[in-house]
């Protein structure tokens, strides 16, 4: 779960820190840990 879905919906905002990415899932404000 979770692989490339960041990917597919550009929620990928800092690609320059490394894993685990935390990111805006569901564009609620609550940040989601993606571990890549």
């Amino acid at each position: 779960p979770g692989l490339g879905v960041e990917q597919e919906l550009g929620l990928v905002e800092h690609p320059s820190l490394p894993p685990p990415l935390v990111v805006d899932l569901n564009g609620d404000g609550r940040m989601e840990v993606l571990l890549a």
